[in-house]
C-alpha cells in the first residue's frame, strides 16, 4: 500500500527551531485501537522523527489519528496536532480551517491558517507534590526547584530561566519518576516563561517543543503573571515558540508550521 506523507516543523522561529513531525496519511489503513499497533510502531521507528502522526480521512473535517514516538504510542501529541491541521488545510486534504482529530483518549480540535495552527486543550491543575516526590524530581533535575507540582506531568518551578536553561538531568532517574513526564519552568528574561520538557520514558529524552504540556503551565504562568494571553518559549537545542491563551475552560495553544518534506511512503502489508 503506497500512502502520502508530509514531514513538518512546528512553533518554529527561524531554520533549524521547532518541533518535527511525520504526518502519514493512510486513509486505508484501519487505526482503529489495538490495530496494527506493530505495523504503526515500526513506521514511525523507521521516520525517526519526535512524532509520526497517522492520519485516517472520516469525511467532513474528520480524521482518526494515532500517535507514535520512534518507541512507544502517546496518547496526545500537541505538536502532531498542530502540524495535522496546518497541512490538511494547505495541501487542500479537507475543506476549512477547522478540523476534528478522533484519537483513542478522545477527540480534539483544531484549525489553521496561512501561517500556523491552533488548538484549543483542557486545563489539567498542576497540585503541590508531596515531599517525597519533590525530592526525587529534584534528584532526577539535578537542581533543587522552588516549588514541584503534579498533573499528568511533575513540573519544577526554578527561579530563571539560566537555571532551566543549565539543568544536566540524570535520564535514568527521570524515567523512574511516575508520570508521564517532567516540565522544569520559570518566568522568561524576553518571554513570559520557559520550559524544558522531558520524557525519557517515552523515548524522547528532552521534547523540542510540547503543547500539551501548557494545559498545566498555561494556567499556573497565567495566575502568577496576571495575563492570559502568554508566549512560552522551549529552550530545548532546536527550541520553539507557542501562544498559548488562558481561559477558564480552555487554553488555546498556537504557533507557527512549515512543511520541509512530501513524498511517497509504501506500507509494508
Amino acid at each position: 500500500m503506497e500512502a502520502q506523507f508530509s514531514i513538518v516543523s512546528v512553533a518554529s522561529f527561524g531554520p533549524g527551531s521547532g518541533n518535527v513531525a511525520a504526518l502519514a496519511y493512510v486513509d486505508e489503513l484501519d487505526l482503529g485501537p489495538g490495530v496494527n499497533d506493530g505495523l504503526l510502531q515500526t513506521i514511525a521507528a523507521e521516520f525517526a522523527q519526535p512524532i509520526t502522526s497517522f492520519l485516517n480521512a472520516q469525511g467532513d473535517g474528520r480524521f482518526r489519528v494515532r500517535w507514535f514516538s520512534p518507541s512507544a504510542e502517546i496518547g496526545l501529541c500537541g505538536h502532531g496536532l498542530l502540524g495535522g491541521a496546518w497541512d490538511i488545510r494547505s495541501s487542500g486534504r479537507s475543506e476549512g480551517s477547522a478540523f476534528a482529530f478522533e484519537a483513542p483518549g478522545g477527540t480534539y480540535a483544531a484549525g489553521a491558517d496561512d501561517a500556523g495552527a491552533f488548538t484549543e486543550i483542557r486545563p489539567n491543575l498542576g497540585a503541590p507534590c508531596d515531599a517525597g516526590a519533590s525530592a526525587k524530581v529534584a534528584a532526577a533535575l539535578g537542581a533543587l526547584p522552588r516549588e514541584c507540582l503534579r498533573a499528568r506531568d511533575f513540573v519544577a518551578v526554578y527561579d530563571s530561566e539560566e537555571m532551566v536553561r543549565s539543568l544536566k538531568p540524570d535520564f535514568e532517574q527521570l524515567a523512574a519518576l511516575d508520570a508521564f513526564g517532567v516540565a522544569a519552568t520559570a518566568k522568561g528574561d524576553h518571554d513570559d516563561y520557559v520550559l524544558r520538557f522531558f520524557v525519557p520514558k517515552q523515548g524522547i529524552p528532552e521534547d523540542q517543543v510540547t503543547g500539551s504540556a501548557q494545559a498545566t503551565l498555561g494556567p499556573y504562568w497565567a495566575e502568577r503573571l496576571g495575563k492570559s494571553q502568554l508566549i512560552v518559549r522551549q529552550l530545548s537545542k532546536r527550541g520553539g515558540k507557542l501562544g498559548v491563551h488562558v481561559s477558564p475552560e480552555t487554553i488555546t495553544v498556537s504557533g507557527t508550521v512549515r512543511r520541509f518534506a512530501s513524498g511517497t511512503l509504501v506500507v509494508p502489508i
